[in-house]
């Protein structure tokens, strides 16, 4: 397996859906711009736990924009948010709290596209 420093989007794109959730256990929302930093922080300890200190840990172009969920469907956010995890999957980040509400997050968008389908919206089995 290998991973990488996802890109600035994404990193906005899992802020937005956090802020959009409002999944308030562990984070604090008010902050949106430290909460992305967040973000980033938790993909790249992901990638020193996976290849050491030898990993670029540079933060050019990576500032947050608010606006990035308006450019991407939902199913292109659920996409970029599953490659996040994937990429953040790596030594003890997958145990920490920012990961497990990323995590939460993207299980409550799938359940929201997936609950908007008309498959199950017509769907008779209800037991």
């Amino acid at each position: 397996m290998s991973s990488f420093l996802c890109e600035p989007e994404t990193i906005s794109v899992v802020t937005n859906a956090l802020l959009q959730y409002r999944m308030r256990r562990h984070l604090n929302t008010s902050d949106p711009e430290g909460l992305y930093q967040k973000v980033l922080n938790l993909n790249l300890e992901a990638l020193d736990q996976r290849y050491g200190g030898d990993q670029p840990s540079s933060r050019d172009g990576y500032k947050y924009d608010p606006y990035t969920d308006a450019r991407n469907n939902r199913y292109s956010e659920l996409k970029r948010i599953r490659c996040y995890l994937y990429q953040c999957f790596e030594g003890s980040v997958p145990k920490t709290n920012l990961y497990k509400e990323i995590d939460r997050v993207a299980n409550h968008l799938a359940y929201d596209i997936v609950s908007d389908l008309p498959e199950y919206e017509n769907s008779k089995v209800w037991a």
